[in-house]
Parts: C-alpha cells; sequence; structure tokens
C-alpha cells in the first residue's frame, strides 16, 4: 500500500471522509497505559488515607511478587466502606477495625476485562453490564496492557470535535432518532445540543427521606434525582454516590467479602450482590442515614446549562471537572432533563453501531 499524502490526509478530514470512527480497530486505540494498581499487601487505611473518595475511581489489586491482577478494588466498594471518624481525635472502634485490614478483604472478582482485541463497543456494553467505571485490558497471560475508561471515551469524542471544527446551523434531532442517519449527518447537523442528548429526570422533594430517594432511584432505574427546593425548583441532585458517602455505619466487610469473592460465575461477568445496580445495594440498608430527609445528603457537584449548549461544550466541561458532574438541562427557568457522563457514552456507543462494530 502506498504511503498517503499528508495534503490528501487533510483534504479527508476537511470533507468528513476521514472515517473517524471506523479507524477505531479495537480497543488498543483508546486504552490508558498507565494502570491505577495497588499491593494487596496494603491495608484499608493506608489506601484511603491518601485519597479523596468522591473522586477517586477504581483501581487493580495485584500480587506484588507476580505483579498479576487479583481483583478490583472499586469505588462503590470504597464509598461503603469508608470511615467516618477518619483522622478525627475519636475514632469508633469499627473503624479502626477497617482501617487495618487487608485490601484483599475488599477485592471484586471477577475483575470487568477484555481482550487487547476487543471493540470500543464490546468495552462500552461491559460498562453498562458490569457498572464499573474501569475495564481493564490484558493478554492470555493476563499481563496487564492498560485500563479504559469512561474519560478516554470522552477524550477522543473532544480530539474528533477539534478536527471537525465547522459549525452548521443546528436542527433538533432526538439521540433514538440517529440510527437512521449517516455518520457525517448526527455531527453536522444533529445531535449537537444538550436537548438533543439529555435523559429525563426524575424529581424528589428536599424533605423526603433518603429511603424515599433509593425508592424513586429504583422505580426510575436512574442513579440521580433532581431535588425540589421550597420554591418548587430544582437546583440541585442526590446521586447513589452520596448515599454511599454518607452512610454512618461501615459495612460488614465479611459479608461483603464473602459476597465478592464467589467463584460460581464466568470470568468477566458479574457476581453477587455487588453487582446489583446501586439502588438495589442501597435498599437492603439499614443505615440511619436512611432516615435522614434527601437535602441533607446531596454533595454531587452540579451545573446548569441551556437546552441550546453544545455537546462539545458539555464534554469539555465533563472533562476539566475533577468530580463527578451532573448537567441539569434547562429551557428558561424549566428544568427539562440531565446529563452525565452515561448519556455522552450513549452518543459514542450509538456512533459504533452504526458504522457496522460488532461486539466481537
Amino acid at each position: 500500500m502506498s504511503e498517503q499524502r499528508v495534503v490528501d490526509l487533510f483534504q479527508q478530514i476537511a470533507s468528513n471522509e476521514f472515517g473517524f470512527f471506523a479507524r477505531l480497530q479495537t480497543v488498543m486505540d483508546l486504552v490508558d497505559r498507565q494502570v491505577p494498581t495497588v499491593s494487596c499487601d496494603d491495608n484499608f487505611g493506608l489506601f484511603v488515607g491518601r485519597r479523596d473518595v468522591r473522586s477517586m475511581g477504581s483501581v487493580g489489586v495485584i500480587d506484588p511478587d507476580d505483579r498479576q491482577l487479583i481483583g478490583v478494588l472499586d469505588r462503590t466498594t470504597v464509598q461503603r466502606c469508608y470511615p467516618r471518624y477518619l483522622n478525627t481525635l475519636v475514632e469508633k472502634d469499627d473503624d479502626a477495625q477497617i482501617l487495618g485490614m487487608s485490601l484483599t478483604s475488599f477485592v471484586t472478582r471477577p475483575v470487568p476485562h477484555v481482550p487487547s482485541t476487543a471493540t470500543p463497543l464490546a468495552v462500552l456494553e461491559l460498562f453498562e453490564k458490569r457498572q464499573c467505571d474501569c475495564v481493564f485490558v490484558y493478554d492470555d497471560s493476563k499481563k496487564i496492557l492498560g485500563v479504559v475508561r469512561p474519560t478516554d471515551f470522552l477524550k477522543t469524542m473532544m480530539v474528533y470535535y477539534q478536527i471537525h471544527s465547522q459549525v452548521n446551523p443546528l436542527q433538533r434531532l432526538r439521540l433514538v432518532d440517529l440510527d437512521t442517519l449517516q455518520l457525517d449527518e448526527i455531527f453536522f447537523r444533529g445531535a449537537q445540543t444538550a436537548r438533543d442528548v439529555m435523559g429525563s429526570i426524575a424529581l424528589i422533594d428536599e424533605s423526603e427521606l433518603v429511603l424515599a430517594a433509593v425508592k424513586a432511584m429504583h422505580d426510575n432505574q436512574t442513579t440521580v434525582l433532581g431535588v425540589l427546593d421550597e420554591s418548587g425548583d430544582v437546583t440541585s441532585v442526590v446521586t447513589a454516590d452520596d448515599v454511599f458517602i454518607a452512610q454512618s455505619v461501615p459495612t460488614d466487610i465479611r459479608a461483603l467479602a464473602a459476597i465478592a469473592n464467589r467463584s460460581d460465575t464466568k470470568e468477566g461477568e458479574a457476581t453477587g450482590k455487588l453487582a446489583l445496580l446501586p439502588w438495589d445495594i442501597l435498599s437492603a440498608s439499614r443505615d440511619p442515614v436512611m432516615r435522614e430527609p434527601v437535602q441533607s445528603l446531596v454533595g454531587t457537584k452540579v451545573a446548569t446549562i441551556e437546552a441550546t449548549t453544545r455537546v462539545q461544550e458539555v464534554v469539555s466541561q465533563l472533562l476539566m471537572s475533577e468530580e463527578d458532574l451532573v448537567f441539569l438541562v434547562k429551557s428558561g427557568s424549566k428544568v427539562e432533563g440531565v446529563i452525565t457522563v452515561d448519556h455522552i457514552l450513549r452518543i459514542f456507543k450509538t456512533l459504533l453501531k452504526i458504522q457496522g462494530w460488532g461486539t466481537h
């Protein structure tokens, strides 16, 4: 094959014939080779003592002797078990016990992973199936090649936007209609505004109990609820993460470990209760925080954007935020919907499907 002239390449880019998403052949085109890992010899206190639980992501737990990945310390587990009196003058006995426990007691198995030959679409579907925030990539010998996170997909979208910087008149287009359009039409004619890609938002009054919020999450199959203040306005949200972080009684680690370390499922598949969605985990909690008003738990970072805001700006703000960010999409003073990283991943997933990729 003859080498392509640079001038021809840029002409293709300018005319949108570059085939950007078609060039994403495997997960290795997206992978981050800087894999966050921690030794299984460390204890929980050493791990959480140097991290912000709200902004942290999942990490791989490795055997320091052979560098093999033995499991994942996922974000949700840390949030459930995080000591409530850490670095205070008086620490409760249960907090002190948890701080001294080995990380192997918190490990979730099996590891969400794909081979280096997997498609990006396969990774997106694993995100959804496992409800995880990272997927590891390793070869047959289980040598870790890298990790993929939702932000890696967002960064790829920003590269696309930077290459295809032309601005065309906006047209109203819902995400559900994307499979009827060609790839260039999606980016240059539709799915360009917050309104096009937002999800519906379920609401709850700030005086309602957290228990009611968890039920609402379950009923609406969401992890984000808009919180109504005394004036009936939505200015904040409550998320499953807010509930996890606020729990005042740490999880029974022995029960957690028994669930996490089950081996009666296939490698890469979900296991036990930890594989359930967040609202299912929360609904089983008897923590006193469940009887607190919703407003007392609000902590997730929220930004308000107009419904006509371009998706490119939404992606940019998500990447710049050090914490999870939820967008309330407004038209005037009315909240029309909500956007999280998951909604942006839906765009990417749709684009890959339109491009003709399978999951294998």
